[in-house]
């Protein structure tokens, strides 16, 4: 019976021992008798940790239980193992038998049903979650619709107002060329025409227009915008611009046109009066065109004539124009960088002021030392102006260069001129000076008539202005030559300013001047040179003391502003003529005295002390000028940089 059983049947001793096995054991396990069972079926080397055995034995109960099996071929197997006691005659349990049931697919099938329990619940409770998604899409939706339905209704209304109070025409026609609804503005021309056919009322047809527009408006949903004329229930004619547009239903089904009709009586004359502009402006611009090209003409004309050397320069610095004379000089080089053609240089000069005419707008007028072809050094003065077209836009910079290597020569010939003349007249002018004040001092022991001591004071005076003359055309040629460097330190401006005024005082209280000082408390030190600046002062007081009539005020103040120190020197002495304001800076140039106006003859006026001044204000990057009216005074003014 047991032989005959399908399940694997296995009989175990009490030391587990296999001690009998049926066929279908035996396939599948082989003949394993006498083998300890947890090594056949677990491959362990010791009993299972939850063996049942030893509890059969002790309690002879039959057990069933689930275990998984591993196969001599590696496969893990479940089986469903009954084992129950096997007993003797007397009822002693001396083995067990395992009925071992393979259940592989009854696993397989719960598996199945236990996914398919869970999805099912899945299901369910989306099944839930969509109704109440849905239950309330509903409730938002019947808002929805209610809302709409509402601002529709709105809407509507606004339509209509909005419609009735445009001033153009606006009418409604249906696909049977029916007016069905028109706006006051077309009640007002036309009557009330609702009901009636377009073609006739606008018209006065019978049938529809033979250019008719409404087909390609209701098939194609087109807006049709289209100029016509009207003729009006008075007789005249009236041009108008129609936009017709579809008229949809809730579906998007086209069920009507609108047309909105718009006088352009006033728009067609103004176009007429612009044609007839137009055509005014293209004669006005032909013959302009043709003046341009004769001044075109004479204008290059003109250009190629003059001596001067000319260009055209564009914004990249390309030349694209040169006269004649720019052409003997330097070849064509049109189309070529100007740093190429004069300087020979691969990029743009480090002190090109191109940019500052192109921005600023400004005409630049430069010296500069250009090395001609041949390898001579030339003298240029170069005035830099913008070129501009029609819209005033900056296109180009034209430029005038004069050669200047004569003058300069001639500069240099007077200036070493001058030092050599200033160095040979000072030896003996200084015997001159030395014999005048050995005899004043003499003359003073001596009853000399008074009119030789008249003469020996005028001597004296004439040997000291000439002393004067000669250090400033000295200080003024070493300035041109550049032979005179600054010795720039940290100082204190106010300092060099209280000495100098100090120094100046007696000479001011002489005339009866009153000298004021005006300081802060606290002034920042400046780079500068302290004997320059000295003389700097100097020169700006004892011309303050000189141009003033006696009884006069003179005021030095000093001021701190953001960038600079600020110093004005006022004096309300006889004035500048505003036409020398520009040129008192300028070297030998002697400002006319009013002749109403006594000069004192012990000053000296050389025409050299403004210009070595402004010279030694520019030798501290500061800036120098005047402001003066005759008969009321002079301010000059000083400005120099603060420490960055």
């Amino acid at each position: 019976m047991l032989t005959g059983i399908g399940d694997q049947i296995t009989i175990q001793n009490k030391a587990l021992d296999i001690i009998w096995m049926n066929q279908p054991a035996k396939d599948i396990w082989g003949d394993v008798i006498d083998k300890k069972c947890y090594k056949v079926y677990k491959g362990l080397d010791v009993p299972c940790p939850d063996c049942y055995v030893e509890t059969m034995f002790n309690e002879g109960r039959t057990v069933v239980s689930e275990q998984v099996d591993i196969l001599p071929d590696g496969r893990r197997t479940p089986i469903l193992v009954t084992s129950s006691p096997v007993r003797d005659a007397e009822g002693n349990i001396v083995a067990i038998v395992d009925v071992g049931k393979d259940i592989t697919e009854r696993k397989l099938l719960e598996r199945k049903q236990r996914e398919y329990a869970e999805n099912l619940e899945k299901i369910v409770e989306k099944r839930k979650e969509l109704e109440k998604q849905l239950k309330e899409y509903t409730e938002n939706l019947e808002k929805i619709v209610e809302e709409r339905t509402k601002a529709l209704k709105e809407s509507k209304g606004k339509l209509q107002a909005i419609l009735t109070g445009i001033g153009d025409q606006i009418t409604i026609q249906n696909k049977d060329l029916d007016i069905i609804w028109v706006n006051q503005p077309i009640k007002d021309i036309w009557g009330d025409v609702i009901d009636k056919k377009c073609y006739e009322v606008y018209k006065g047809l019978d049938a529809p227009c033979p250019d008719c527009y409404f087909e390609t408006v209701f098939n194609e949903g087109k807006t049709v915008v289209s100029e016509r004329v009207s003729v009006l229930l008075d007789g005249r004619s009236i041009p108008v611009l129609v936009t017709s547009s579809p008229v949809r239903d809730a579906e998007g089904h086209i069920v009507a046109v609108v047309e909105v009709f718009k006088d352009i009586t006033e728009r067609k004359l103004l176009e007429k009066k612009l044609k007839d502009y137009a055509e005014n402006l293209e004669k006005i611009v032909e013959e302009r065109t043709k003046a341009l090209k004769e001044s075109e003409e004479k204008l290059k004309a003109m250009l190629a004539g003059i001596g001067d050397q000319i260009t055209i320069q564009n914004k990249a610095l390309d030349i694209i124009w040169m006269n004649q004379p720019m052409k003997d000089v330097w070849g064509d080089v049109i189309g070529k960088k100007c740093y190429e053609a004069y300087k020979g240089l691969d990029e743009r000069c480090p002190d090109c002021y191109f940019e500052t005419v192109f921005n600023e707008g400004k005409t630049v007028i430069s010296e500069r030392v250009n090395i001609l072809p041949e390898g001579r050094r030339s003298h240029i003065l170069v005035t830099s102006s913008p070129v501009r077209d029609a819209e005033g836009s900056i296109v180009a910079i034209v430029e005038v260069a004069k050669d200047i290597t004569e003058r300069q020569e001639l500069e240099q010939m007077k200036t070493q001129f001058i030092n050599v003349a200033a160095h040979e007249l000072r030896t003996p002018l200084s015997a001159l000076k030395a014999h005048v004040e050995l005899l004043e001092i003499t003359s003073k022991n001596m009853n000399l008539p008074a009119d030789v001591n008249r003469r020996i004071g005028i001597i004296s005076r004439n040997a000291k202005r000439l002393a004067v003359l000669i250090n400033n055309l000295l200080d003024y040629s070493h300035l041109e030559a550049g032979t005179i460097k600054p010795k720039m330190a940290l100082g204190s401006l106010k300092t060099v300013a209280i000495q100098t005024v100090k120094e100046v005082f007696p000479l001011a209280l002489k005339h009866r001047h009153i000298l004021k000082l005006t300081t802060p408390k606290m002034l920042p030190f400046i780079y500068l040179d302290k004997e320059i600046i000295h003389r700097i002062f100097g020169n700006l007081l004892s011309n303050a003391i000189k141009y003033t009539l006696d009884g006069g005020t003179i005021d030095i103040t000093l001021l701190e502003e953001a960038e600079n120190l600020h110093v004005t020197v006022k004096d309300t002495g006889i004035g500048i003529a505003e036409e020398d304001l520009e040129k008192i800076f300028q070297p030998f140039h002697v400002a006319d005295i009013p002749e109403s106006v006594h000069f004192p003859s012990e000053f000296e006026r050389t025409g050299l002390g403004l210009a070595i001044t402004k010279r030694y204000v520019t030798m501290h990057g500061g800036k120098i000028w005047a402001e003066s009216r005759i008969g009321e005074g002079s301010t000059f003014h000083m400005l120099l940089p603060k420490v960055k």
